[in-house]
């Protein structure tokens, strides 16, 4: 729903009360890109790819902050990871095409989306 400003101090309190909790994680750090905060955001989706079930979602906004950075490196790394763990997201494979060809590998960006391509129902 987009209401970043007014989910930002609950999701705040909830974290609080418990920062083991990854789904509270991953919200937040929604909510704190949302509002423009990316470094808070960033501390949040790290700690969110503790947990197993948010670590595919987690990776792949941090891969997509850190593109948008310019660190296309590291982007491509945080990309790897969301696919280690989610390795049919059609939407994390995209953008490892992307980064690919942004780096300058374009033989291989050109054979992943090849695979993407014939790989889909």
């Amino acid at each position: 729903m987009k209401r970043f400003e007014e989910a930002l101090p609950r999701l705040a309190a909830a974290h609080a009360r418990n920062t083991t909790d990854g789904e509270i994680s991953y919200y937040l750090g929604m909510a704190q890109e949302g509002v423009g905060r990316e470094r808070d955001a960033v501390d949040c989706y790290e700690a969110a790819m503790r947990s197993p079930e948010h670590r595919a979602s987690s990776a792949l906004r941090l891969a997509e902050l850190k593109a948008r950075e310019g660190k296309l490196a590291q982007a491509g790394e945080f990309i790897s990871e969301s696919l280690k763990s989610s390795p049919d997201d059609l939407r994390a494979q995209e953008e490892q095409v992307a980064i690919l060809s942004a780096t300058g590998e374009t033989a291989e960006a050109a054979e992943q989306a090849k695979s993407c391509f014939n790989d889909s129902p």
